[in-house]
């Protein structure tokens, strides 16, 4: 596994969805924050420079699509990030960093990478996909436990005695 794909790994496991520590010199952004714009500029720069969708976004961390958009309009009306209907299905919209959201990334990418840095050379190899492994683990029971509920829910509100 490249260093880069721990990095991602650790970002999802460990500030997600935290805030960074106020005594740290982050400048206005929140770890969710910080994930959604690190998860599609990664999107970009493994597909060519494509734009991500909202809900591959959605997706890929993990969240709702309304949680999503409601993040992304806050960004936006920091000037973070841009959304654009697509071209191609007038249904998706697409999502891209801004200027400005560029400049706050990269500095808090720097400070990021160094706690990350910290932790990664202080792990085994070995503990590391302990580490990830059981947290995937515990993601998946959780997220199964979630989807049993919804579906009990869903079936008292349709009258069903049947749990």
């Amino acid at each position: 596994m490249s260093k880069a794909e721990k990095y991602e790994k650790i970002l999802k496991l460990v500030l997600y969805p935290r805030k960074f520590p106020p005594t740290l010199p982050f400048s206005d952004i929140s770890s969710a924050e910080f994930i959604l714009i690190s998860t599609f500029l990664t999107y970009e720069e493994k597909n060519n420079g494509e734009h991500i969708t909202v809900n591959k976004l959605a997706a890929q961390i993990n969240m709702s699509v309304p949680q999503v958009s409601r993040m992304l309009k806050t960004l936006e009306e920091r000037e973070l990030v841009k959304r654009e209907t697509s071209k191609d299905c007038r249904r998706n919209t697409l999502v891209m960093i801004g200027d400005k959201g560029k400049k706050l990334f990269e500095e808090n990418r720097k400070i990021v990478k160094y706690f990350l840095d910290k932790v990664l050379d202080a792990l085994t190899d070995e503990e590391f996909e302990f580490l990830i492994s059981t947290n995937q683990k515990i993601t998946d029971i959780v997220n199964a436990e979630i989807e049993l509920l919804q579906n009990r829910k869903s079936l008292h509100q349709e009258g069903s005695t049947q749990i």
